[in-house]
């Protein structure tokens, strides 16, 4: 059985009706990750440089991660993350706030 190419996520952090949110770029109302291991997740800082924290290693293989504006930061799903529903936090530097997804931003590991 052939295992399907690793997917890409690829989400903004930026401000939307003056909120800082973070969202997928393709449509603004999608801010949930759905991945599963072995899947790319990018996110794009727009307008701030923004600092990433996640409950659990197992996810990522990191707790914390940084991007600048106008950068973005690719982590891949760890085989080592288990399945489950984990709120994590971006912290947006210019406005010293954090972005809100679906507040606080989730990422589902299928």
């Amino acid at each position: 059985q052939q295992q399907a190419a690793p997917a890409v996520h690829r989400f903004k952090i930026g401000k939307l009706s003056g909120k800082w949110k973070v969202y997928d770029e393709k449509n603004s109302n999608n801010r949930m990750i759905t991945a599963t291991r072995g899947d790319k997740v990018v996110w794009s800082a727009v307008g701030s440089d923004a600092f990433i924290q996640f409950p659990d290693e197992a996810i990522f293989g990191v707790t914390e991660a940084s991007v600048d504006s106008g950068k973005e930061i690719t982590l891949t799903v760890s085989p080592n993350a288990k399945p489950g529903r984990y709120a994590y936090s971006i912290f947006c530097l210019k406005d010293k706030q954090y972005a809100t997804g679906d507040s606080p931003p989730i990422i589902i590991i299928k």
